[in-house]
C-alpha cells in the first residue's frame, strides 16, 4: 500500500517510537477488525482504540487501516527500524 514504504523508513531516516500498546494494536489490525472487536482484543475501550491509532497514524504517517495491515507485516520483519517505548 501507498505509504507504507515511507513510514518503513521513518521520517528523515529515523526510527520510529511505538509503545507496546501501539505495536499489539498495529499487528491485530492484520485481522481487518472494528475499533469494538480491537477494544474488546486490547481490553480498552473503543475511544482508546481511537486513540492509539490516531497515535501510530501520526508517528508513521500512515493514513489508514489497510495500510496499518501492511505495516504489521514490517514491523516483524523490520523490528530494528523500531523503538519499543515501555
Amino acid at each position: 500500500a501507498e505509504g507504507v514504504a515511507e513510514a518503513i523508513a521513518g521520517q528523515k531516516g529515523e526510527s520510529i517510537d511505538l509503545t507496546e500498546r501501539e505495536i499489539e494494536l498495529i499487528r491485530q489490525m492484520r485481522k481487518g477488525p472494528s475499533n469494538k472487536e480491537l477494544s474488546l482484543s486490547l481490553a480498552v475501550s473503543e475511544r482508546t482504540v481511537r486513540r492509539i491509532k490516531e497515535s501510530v497514524f501520526r508517528k508513521t504517517g500512515l493514513v489508514s487501516g489497510e495500510q496499518l495491515a501492511v505495516f504489521s507485516v514490517y514491523i516483524d520483519q523490520y523490528s530494528q527500524l523500531f523503538t519499543y517505548l515501555g
